[in-house]
């Protein structure tokens, strides 16, 4: 295994140690739609890859990539992980919400 993919598994088995955590201490403080969004939306917000500028075939965690590049570089382009980050968190907003739904609907009828 190269170091690459060890960071990289590294940042996956982090992120889903802390979903699970933050699952676990939202259980009782949250609604289940709001704790599913909450859990969802940290997930997606560190382990989502984004292109890194300037290094052809390397990839980072996009909040990392767009920290770095805001605060670090003089010409810096944040605007790849910005976008990638939007997308990512819109479409998790989407599908939490219609996984919702639909186990509401499938909850309902087994009643």
């Amino acid at each position: 295994m190269s170091g690459f993919e060890i960071a990289w598994s590294i940042i996956l088995v982090s992120g889903l140690v802390a979903a699970f955590v933050l699952s676990t201490w939202l259980r009782s403080r949250s609604r289940p739609l709001v704790r599913r969004l909450i859990v969802a939306f940290a997930l997606t917000f560190f382990v989502v890859p984004a292109p890194v500028p300037n290094y052809p075939e390397q990839w980072a965690p996009a909040f990392m990539v767009l920290i770095f590049e805001v605060l670090f570089q003089t010409e810096g382009a944040p605007a790849d992980s910005v976008q990638i980050l939007l997308m990512s968190l819109t479409g998790v907003l989407v599908s939490t919400g219609l996984v919702h739904i639909l186990l509401g609907r499938i909850k309902s009828k087994s009643n």
